[in-house]
């Protein structure tokens, strides 16, 4: 097996999707503090805005928009709101630039359904294990690395390494959604110099090319809040 074919590979097992739509429970671990889970609604359409919200005992609590410009989010407990253009934002997020712009929807959209992200750094060398491939590739100082399952092909897990901190996405309970494989439980962890952060993810509901209705208006009584 050549790196090539493996990238073949991943390329015919991804979940091409024009529209992306899902219920989800998330718990949230910051440090030592565990944040009471919630639910959210997902929607996404591909290359063009990205929709969720929180919700905790039927109330929602906020919304974020984001689209291949900007990021809109709305707060409903404090009644503010932030609106910012993604190159704003890209100088308070700890990313290399040029892979910053990378990240866009579209990619998003590929992490919430459990694609790999080789688009943004493609994989160059590839290891066979006893049970698993690692592939991994890097840019501009960020090492990637996604470990396949040997039989099945499907990832368990992957990696962002910078000198600074490390993201990693576990990905668990693989169930058939429509011809492909879907990870229906995820876990993002954040490990840095400083914090250790995690995310859990529980999907259910999961529809693909089902077109929804966004929703995205802040009432002018809200606060700007800067990001």
């Amino acid at each position: 097996m050549s790196i090539e074919q493996m990238n073949l590979n991943l390329e015919k097992a991804k979940i091409n999707a024009d529209w992306f739509n899902a219920k989800a429970k998330i718990s949230v671990k910051l440090e030592n503090q565990k944040i009471p889970s919630f639910s959210s609604l997902i929607i996404s359409e591909n290359d063009k805005r990205l929709w969720l919200n929180a919700k905790s005992f039927g109330f929602e609590a906020g919304r974020i928009l984001l689209t291949q410009d900007s990021i809109m989010v709305m707060n409903r407990l404090q009644k503010q709101y932030i609106k910012e253009r993604i190159d704003n934002v890209s100088e308070g997020v700890e990313l290399p630039s040029e892979l910053f712009k990378e990240l866009g929807v579209s990619q998003l959209q590929d992490a919430l359904i459990g694609n790999p992200l080789n688009s943004t750094i493609p994989y160059t060398v590839l290891t066979i294990k006893e049970d698993a491939y690692v592939l991994t590739g890097e840019m501009e100082g960020v090492q990637s690395t996604l470990i396949l399952n040997k039989v099945t092909q499907l990832p368990r897990s992957a990696s962002f390494e910078t000198q600074n901190s490390t993201v990693t996405i576990d990905y668990n309970d693989y169930r058939l959604l429509g011809e492909k494989q879907f990870s229906y439980q995820r876990k993002i962890s954040l490990t840095s110099s400083d914090r250790i952060s995690s995310l859990d993810i529980q999907y259910s509901s999961v529809e693909l090319d089902s077109p929804k209705k966004i929703n995205f208006s802040i009432p002018p009584s809200y606060e700007k809040m800067q990001f």
